[in-house]
């Protein structure tokens, strides 16, 4: 059984880290929930009219790296597309 577990999804927060091995500096990551990200866009007029949730297949090769998104984690989208477009 492969899974994601979740901490503080609601509490919008910074990091710091190396997303990417070997990368020389680390990065900021910003996590929003997406009510936060989404109301922004409906604040502004916008409405969405487009949702993807996109995920490996499950032969998609497994990387050395055991927290690696391959096909163990086929049922759970890595990315989440969304378009938001002013409304009419």
């Amino acid at each position: 059984v492969y899974s994601v577990k979740v901490y503080g999804y609601m509490t919008p927060s910074v990091t710091r880290g190396a997303p990417i091995s070997g990368q020389p500096k680390p990065q900021l990551s910003f996590h929003r929930p997406l009510q936060v990200l989404f109301g922004a866009g409906f604040r502004a007029g916008f409405v969405l009219d487009a949702l993807e949730e996109r995920s490996f297949p499950p032969d998609h090769p497994q990387s050395r790296n055991p927290l690696a998104w391959g096909g163990n984690f086929s049922e759970i989208p890595p990315v989440l597309v969304a378009r938001l477009r002013r409304a009419a």
